[in-house]
């Protein structure tokens, strides 16, 4: 008979506030009428896990006293089979305090997407598993500290506006407020006048469709912009 043993938890972290289950990943368990499963984060209260298969365990986060609550807190994961540990290499899990999101800039953007967008707020992770979501579609975060985040646009099939949410664990999202505006592909029909002096300073006249009044609108001449 084979070993059963604990592998992974995913995902590895969530905020406090969360009451939603996370996979064991593990590798030969069994599977019986009389197969018992729980786990327990550090001294905190025991779960019931659910078997899903040979590989896997769904086990719900236990509520966390809240003198606990004042800074993050990581904890070993242990898995007992019948009252019985199951063999791991040091699993760990951190509860963190929920993500706030104050605002974002821009807050709008064409369909084409790929722009970059600074959200500001309180609580995020220097973490791999830092993500936004434009709607359905997720997008790495880059750190900037615990207040500030930039992630990049992804492209939209449709006009309108989006729910714009933050994640530390890439499961768990906190929406912004008002969420991402997706508005049309800025296209130029023709340019009045067509040419000008070298030095600068011509008046020019765009003509097409698209165009919005967003904050920092400019016209880019070869390198320049204005």
């Amino acid at each position: 008979i084979r070993t059963p043993a604990i592998v992974s938890v995913y995902p590895n972290s969530a905020s406090y506030a969360q009451r939603s289950s996370v996979t064991i990943w593990g590798a030969h368990l069994p599977s019986s009428a009389s197969s018992v499963y729980t786990c327990q984060f550090g001294l905190l209260a025991p779960s019931v896990c659910v078997f899903v298969n040979s590989t896997a365990l769904s086990c719900s986060l236990p509520e966390v006293p809240t003198h606990f609550q004042s800074q993050n807190l990581k904890l070993y994961v242990q898995i007992y089979l019948n009252g019985n540990t199951i063999q791991n290499t040091d699993i760990m899990f951190t509860f963190t305090k929920g993500i706030i999101v104050d605002s974002i800039d821009p807050s709008q953007g064409h369909s084409g997407g790929l722009y970059s967008v600074t959200v500001h707020g309180i609580h995020f992770a220097d973490s791999a598993n830092l993500k936004c979501r434009f709607g359905t579609k997720v997008s790495n975060a880059v750190w900037v500290s615990e207040s500030k985040i930039t992630c990049i646009s992804p492209p939209a099939p449709r006009l309108g506006t989006v729910k714009l949410g933050v994640s530390n664990n890439a499961l768990d999202f906190e929406e912004a407020h008002g969420g991402f505006t997706y508005m049309a592909v800025p296209h130029i029909e023709s340019l009045i006048p067509a040419h000008g002096v070298s030095h600068g300073g011509t008046r020019v006249l765009l003509i097409g469709t698209g165009f919005w009044p967003a904050v920092g609108l400019k016209c880019q001449f070869e390198h320049v912009f204005t």
